[in-house]
């Protein structure tokens, strides 16, 4: 399934590959956003290798890393004027056998120019297989739990009400 010059298919997690494509794409675009198929499932945090590769990647030259695959949300990082979100949970997923895997969140970043003057987080919650934007009790703590994993990572996050949303600063 490996991407080739000849043949369709995925780029494989290879750490020196991303480093060197980050690299050679940081001169040619405004921003460099990664997406990466990473983690250990179901962890409510990243490893220490995913930690040392991420700071890695954003000392490249990538200045936003979005995670998936654990499948359940983890916290955000503010590392050296980038941005690090582990894993995002889950957004459309049939894991309704637990609370956790039917959490997600859904990233607004706004940008001027080449900078990023705005992150929030806003929380989902996975109903009859749909994510829905939600404002009850189950989103609060979802907010309350990334913004504990966020603080656990030295990264400040917010939690603003009505809309519910995770300010990341």
């Amino acid at each position: 399934l490996k991407a080739s010059e000849t043949l369709p298919g995925v780029a494989p997690y290879e750490y020196e590959s991303i480093l060197q494509d980050v690299r050679s794409l940081r001169d040619q675009v405004d921003i460099v956003i990664l997406s990466l198929h990473w983690g250990t499932e179901y962890a409510p945090a990243p490893s220490a290798q995913q930690r040392e590769h991420a700071h890695g990647f954003i000392d490249a030259g990538a200045d936003v890393i979005l995670g998936h695959h654990p499948h359940v949300v983890q916290g955000v990082e503010l590392y050296n004027q980038g941005l690090i979100a582990y894993s995002l949970g889950n957004f459309v997923f049939d894991q309704n056998w637990s609370n956790k895997t039917r959490e997600g969140l859904v990233m607004e970043l706004t940008f001027k120019g080449s900078e990023i003057t705005g992150a929030k987080l806003l929380p989902v919650i996975i109903r009859e297989s749909q994510p829905r934007f939600e404002q009850d009790e189950w989103a609060k703590q979802v907010a309350g739990k990334v913004q504990q994993y966020s603080a656990d990572l030295e990264t400040k996050c917010r939690v603003k009400e009505d809309p519910l949303e995770i300010i990341i600063y």
